[in-house]
């Protein structure tokens, strides 16, 4: 089973733009964008705070966060956890059930 972080405001996500987007999407190039979280919806829907490869911010609301098996639709936006997260949060899954067992 995949793992599945619990987003709250002022985590660091990373962020994908739609196609779409005229603001970000000109400068996408494959790298992700570095997000805030301002505001959780549910699980897997939030408001960010997008920082632009120039630093310059920008509002994205109502933001899908993919969890666990979740794919990317490349066409859309979209946010998910960094690599370093995934692999805190499945360290410390394992380590409460070795502790439950």
């Amino acid at each position: 089973m995949a793992t599945v972080i619990e987003p709250t405001i002022g985590r660091v996500v990373l962020f994908h733009p739609a196609e779409d987007d005229a603001q970000l999407a000109d400068q996408y190039r494959g790298q992700s964008f570095a997000a805030i979280i301002c505001d959780v919806h549910d699980s897997c829907l939030l408001n960010l705070i997008v920082f632009a490869k120039n630093g310059y911010p920008h509002a994205r609301v109502n933001v899908p966060l993919l969890q666990g098996d979740g794919v990317a639709d490349e066409r859309v936006a979209y946010a998910h956890w960094m690599p370093y997260q995934l692999g805190q949060a499945a360290r410390t899954e394992a380590a409460e059930r070795l502790m439950r067992s």
